[in-house]
């Protein structure tokens, strides 16, 4: 999240969207790798299955690959939408300028 609200900040993205194919690429990969846990078979009822029998919370692998997965904003995933009009930049958080 930090790295994609800084990397729209310096790219005057206002809105970043997550595009179909790899929204889908991704969460199939997530759905298969949740397939033989015990959060979807478990042989009782999960509250981590909507509805449908798909599993909404979960990851499947080690918390390391979230973490080294979601850490980079890769933008060629996300159509973005330019700011109308560039904003003034911001105080850093520390109070120094960047």
């Amino acid at each position: 999240m930090i790295d994609g609200i800084i990397k729209a900040e310096r790219q005057g993205i206002e809105v970043p969207e997550v595009r179909d194919q790899p929204f889908r690429r991704f969460n199939d990969a997530v759905q298969k790798g949740l397939e033989r846990t015990v959060f979807n078979n478990g042989g009782c009822s999960s509250y981590y299955l909507d509805a449908d029998g798909r599993n909404f919370a979960a990851w499947p692998w080690s918390t390391g690959s979230l973490r080294r997965r979601v850490a980079r904003f890769d933008r060629e995933n996300y159509a973005v939408r330019p700011y109308r009009t560039q904003p003034s930049p911001s105080p850093h958080p520390s109070g120094k300028s960047r």
